[in-house]
């Protein structure tokens, strides 16, 4: 495996449709960067069922005026090519039966981490005063992939409370501090960008030597035991609370 080139650089499933991950799937389609990622982008199905709906302009998430048209241009591009459905993977309108055991089913997407080299984790949260960590984000820590996390500000801090380890200097993780939410996602923009600029063997070489990283986290999140669980959801909701 180590001597095997992946196939794409990154990972990136947006299932339910939101105002931001439609800004940042366009925003990758403008930057002509799709064919480096496995994407998806909304199911009609499940859209429906909670409330997605493709606009054709973004709307105040992001303030300025000249950003926000040139955004509303790249989204009003990728509209025809909705819903987008990732490469390899099961039916996105797959819908589960919540509290059946489902959900497993189709949340296992563990092949596609194998065929990436970084994972852009669209949480769902972004504008809200919180922290918030979802099963979005503990998939590629338990699939060994380091990620880019566009959700709220902090949140990177917080997995390092939690006894974490994150990827800076290899990702740049300033966009984790800047509160603002316009600059956090072009920072955010910025940051896929130049690691999709790396050739296939620069961010081979950039992906091992995060090995330690990788695999210590993944050693942390297995090792949990119940209590340490429980005090890890408490203090996120000691935080989202307050």
């Amino acid at each position: 495996m180590r001597d095997t080139i992946r196939e794409k650089n990154f990972l990136c499933y947006n299932r339910v449709i939101r105002e931001y991950r439609l800004a940042l799937v366009a925003m990758i389609y403008e930057m002509g960067l799709q064919d480096k990622g496995i994407i998806s982008l909304g199911a009609k199905g499940v859209d429906s069922i909670f409330g997605g709906v493709f606009p054709n302009k973004i709307g105040d998430f992001i303030e300025d005026k000249e950003q926000n048209e040139m955004v509303s241009n790249a989204l009003r591009k990728i509209k025809p090519l909705y819903p987008i459905d990732a490469d390899g993977d099961i039916d996105a309108e797959f819908l589960p039966e919540w509290g059946s055991g489902a959900v497993g089913q189709w949340s296992n997407f563990a092949p596609q981490y194998k065929r990436v080299y970084f994972n852009v984790v669209t949480e769902s949260c972004y504008y809200e005063d919180c922290i918030y960590m979802s099963e979005k984000v503990f998939k590629p820590i338990s699939q060994l992939v380091p990620f880019i996390y566009v959700s709220n500000p902090f949140c990177m801090s917080k997995f390092r409370e939690l006894g974490f380890k994150t990827f800076h200097p290899w990702i740049n993780e300033s966009y984790d501090e800047e509160v603002d939410n316009d600059k956090r996602f072009f920072m955010i923009l910025d940051e896929i960008k130049r690691l999709c600029s790396m050739s296939k063997e620069e961010i081979h070489k950039w992906y091992y030597e995060m090995e330690d990283i990788l695999l210590y986290n993944q050693e942390h999140f297995a090792n949990y035991k119940l209590e340490d669980r429980k005090n890890c959801w408490n203090e996120i909701s000691e935080v989202i609370g307050g």
